[in-house]
């Protein structure tokens, strides 16, 4: 299946690198693999916060909040995560799935180095909360579009919930 996705229901006039400039329209073509059940909104856990206690880290960081006894994710998997990510420097939620269906996420080396570091051996019913700075993350500039500013680390709490 392919997905055509016009500029200005995209980035719009905000680049995201520079592969993705400016004005440009995205298409993504999309094999499923598998199809989920759902989730019943009522076993979602409420979306969980952070304590702010690294900041100013110079590599990636993680803590495990829990531990899981599933399947351990190795390179190649799919991972089917619920996120949050938060700025390190004041704790503000830029961007979450937490209350929505897991998200797939390929975990290979296209993956945010960061993430890719703070996920590796994480097991399905891990919780990991993973600080990030930025030459790891989005990089020196940040994510201006999404709140977070240029030299900002960043927080990821991930919850491993399956893999595809």
């Amino acid at each position: 299946m392919q997905l055509d996705i016009p500029s200005e229901l995209a980035y719009g006039d905000q680049a995201r690198s520079d592969v993705i400039l400016a004005d440009t329209p995205l298409t993504f073509v999309i094999d499923v693999r598998e199809v989920i059940e759902g989730i019943d909104p009522a076993d979602i856990p409420d979306e969980p916060g952070i304590p702010l206690t690294d900041i100013g880290v110079t590599a990636t960081e993680f803590a495990e909040l829990e531990a899981g006894d599933g399947d351990a994710l190795e390179l190649g998997d799919t991972a089917l995560i619920r996120y949050v990510y938060f700025r390190a420097d004041n704790g503000v939620a830029l961007e979450t799935n937490w209350s929505n269906e897991a998200f797939q996420v390929p975990y290979n080396e296209d993956l945010l180095p960061g993430l890719l570091i703070g996920m590796e051996g994480m097991q399905v019913g891990d919780r990991r909360a993973i600080t990030i700075p930025p030459d790891e993350g989005f990089g020196p500039e940040g994510n201006p579009p999404a709140g977070l500013p240029a030299g900002t680390d960043i927080v990821f709490l991930i919850e491993l919930v399956g893999l595809g």
